[in-house]
């Protein structure tokens, strides 16, 4: 073995070491307050016409309201999308959060295969855990990350930040201003991360600090341990994602 192959073999431990792993799948929504956006799309029985529906009321009277979902207030929903929002694909795994170097990271385990099945997962390097991708990054280290107060870094600072230590980054897919009724269009495309649709979409707004989800319309209905894996949870059933393609394209910007 080369020195130098020794030297970063050693560097990567290192960093391994001082990472703060916390397994914590609530944090992220305490901080963030992040809620499904209330758009849904309704289906005529007579005569089988879709259309999309925007907003609380109109989502409880057509019965559409996903049981135990929590949705942003349509006085939230506007505020989201009135101006520049980030928008980026939500990877489902394991929600785990990364404290390290100054930051707070906010990750997802992919290790464990839950919706979406991902074969196209980055490499992690210099010692940050396999399969392990960051979604948000807060300025200042939090050991209690349910009750982070620091600045969430800028897209371009997460990735300058993210690379920096090695850690995978979540696609981004838009970034400018758009409106409620587009964004199932933009959501509705096949991950960066796999061979299949993704699973939705987190949608941000940074400089008001709002912070909305939408899952794709045809995962919205089947979505739960039930449906999916026979009432198993996913980390039980302990099925992995499995790495098959190669040279997978930088999503980070």
């Amino acid at each position: 073995m080369r020195i130098s192959d020794e030297l970063l073999r050693i560097a990567r431990l290192l960093i391994a070491e001082d990472l703060d792993v916390i397994d914590d799948s609530n944090a992220y929504k305490q901080v963030t307050k992040v809620r499904r956006i209330p758009i849904a799309r309704n289906v005529d029985p007579r005569t089988k016409k879709r259309t999309l529906i925007i907003g609380n009321d109109e989502i409880k009277r057509l019965g559409l309201v996903l049981p135990g979902k929590g949705y942003l207030s349509d006085s939230q929903m506007k505020k989201l999308f009135s101006s520049e929002v980030v928008i980026e694909e939500k990877v489902d795994g394991h929600p785990v959060v990364i404290v390290y170097g100054g930051y707070t990271f906010y990750c997802e385990s992919l290790i464990i295969k839950h919706t979406v099945e991902f074969d196209g997962i980055p490499l992690s390097q210099e010692g940050w855990p396999d399969s392990t991708v960051v979604y948000e990054v807060m300025d200042g280290e939090f050991l209690n990350p349910a009750k982070a107060s620091g600045k969430w870094l800028s897209r371009s600072e997460k990735v300058s930040v993210c690379g920096m230590v090695g850690a995978p980054v979540v696609p981004l897919i838009f970034k400018g201003k758009i409106k409620p009724e587009n964004l199932p269009k933009i959501a509705d495309r096949i991950s960066g991360f796999g061979s299949g649709q993704a699973e939705g979409v987190v949608v941000k707004n940074l400089k008001d600090g709002v912070f909305g989800k939408f899952i794709n319309i045809e995962f919205q209905k089947s979505i739960s341990d039930d449906a999916l894996h026979g009432g198993k949870h996913p980390m039980q059933k302990g099925e992995r994602n499995v790495r098959r393609r190669f040279n997978v394209p930088d999503y980070s910007e």
